[in-house]
């Protein structure tokens, strides 16, 4: 096969116009590990005869614009892994979506394997090794060296023997139809969601490093998380690599009064003392003056369900746990806990009234639509 670096425009042009048509395999790599709101840094494409590794930093939207074409065009096939994932980066970047996916993944668990990450799956089902683990490379270097471009396309050239393997096992097993209505579901679900900031999401770092911190501390650690926010969004850069959560511990304990206390905590690198010292120090003084959190995070209590309706709730779960075990797949498949439970608050009167519950597909309505009326008729 064929590699090829692509980070010029008329020459991504001529390869995208020699795979139209074709079932193509696609993958993205993005800088999560470096950066506090991640990118596209590298989109890797591939068919059975030849790959390339795309340089979107290069490229930019427009340069890119024939791949989106063909990724949004119901006529091509796009071969991913967990497509949800690079869907979603695809959305956040450049606002496109994929229209017909195969998702590896996805018959991993329909044909129920007895794991699906990739890795797993190309040791196991293709036989080959995986050419080293990347996952927290940093994907703006440049020039990528040769083992992480062999690692990257390795990500697109094994989903076509993965394809080869599965398309034949899902016909003969009757799961064809329903792996593409979820692979429809998903692509069609995949737009990016930005998440806001959550000032409450101190507690996770409480949690790992701040268990024996008193009122006072927690409230450093309250007032310093958010300082780190605003620190992370100025520098974008992740925390780890910027004010880990052992150094918010280690200060929310310590509360050092001036720089040459910020020095004496591990993990403060000088230029983040040097550049946002201020930044910090405010934020350690202004816990002193504001109220105490709990030594608990307070729990939003739920009003709880009626004894009916939990009584529902299980039995449809027990009945989902019990049919996913006698056909071999993992229960997500057949239905979520979300979607049970709300069935189990609301539950229809005949089928096709499960349309309303989401994600019921059109399969798992036609497939167990009257044994989820039956559990539903017998826990009333």
């Amino acid at each position: 096969m064929r590699i090829s670096w692509i980070d010029e425009p008329d020459e991504f042009e001529d390869f995208c116009a020699q795979i139209a048509g074709e079932v193509i395999a696609v993958d993205t790599e993005s800088d999560h590990f470096q950066a506090y709101h991640a990118k596209v840094c590298l989109i890797q494409v591939g068919t059975p005869e030849q790959g390339a590794l795309v340089d979107p930093l290069r490229l930019g939207p427009q340069g890119l614009a024939p791949l989106f074409e063909l990724l949004e065009d119901p006529k091509n096939p796009v071969l991913m892994h967990a497509g949800r994932n690079d869907i979603r980066e695809l959305n956040r970047d450049y606002h496109i979506g994929v229209s017909n996916i195969f998702d590896t993944q996805v018959a991993a668990k329909f044909l129920g394997y007895e794991r699906n990450g990739l890795t797993w799956l190309q040791k196991n089902i293709i036989g080959k090794t995986p050419p080293g683990q990347f996952q927290t490379y940093d994907w703006n270097t440049r020039p990528i060296p040769a083992p992480v471009r062999e690692y990257a396309i390795a990500d697109v050239v094994d989903l076509f023997a993965l394809r080869e393997r599965f398309l034949p096992e899902l016909e003969n097993t009757g799961w064809l139809g329903p792996f593409q209505q979820h692979c429809a579901y998903i692509a069609s679900t995949s737009d990016y969601q930005a998440s806001e900031f959550d000032p409450e999401g101190w507690w996770k770092v409480h949690a790992k490093v701040g268990s024996r911190l008193d009122a006072q501390g927690r409230a450093t650690l309250r007032e310093l998380y958010a300082a780190r926010h605003e620190i992370c969004e100025k520098e974008n850069r992740a925390p780890v690599h910027i004010f880990p959560n052992r150094a918010l511990g280690s200060l929310a304990k310590e509360k050092p009064k001036n720089i040459a206390g910020l020095r004496k905590i591990k993990g403060l690198s000088e230029e983040l003392i040097a550049n946002y010292s201020d930044t910090i120090l405010r934020a350690i003084d202004h816990a002193r003056h504001t109220k105490l959190p709990p030594k608990k995070r307070p729990t939003e209590r739920k009003p709880p369900s009626s004894l009916v309706i939990e009584a529902r709730r299980r039995a449809l779960i027990d009945w989902r746990n019990h049919t996913a075990d006698r056909l071999g797949v993992p229960g997500m498949l057949i239905a979520t806990n979300s979607t049970l439970t709300d069935i189990a608050a609301d539950p229809p009167a005949t089928i096709d009234g499960l349309d309303a519950f989401i994600p019921i597909l059109d399969w798992q309505r036609e497939m167990f639509g009257e044994e989820i009326l039956r559990v539903l008729a017998q826990n009333s």
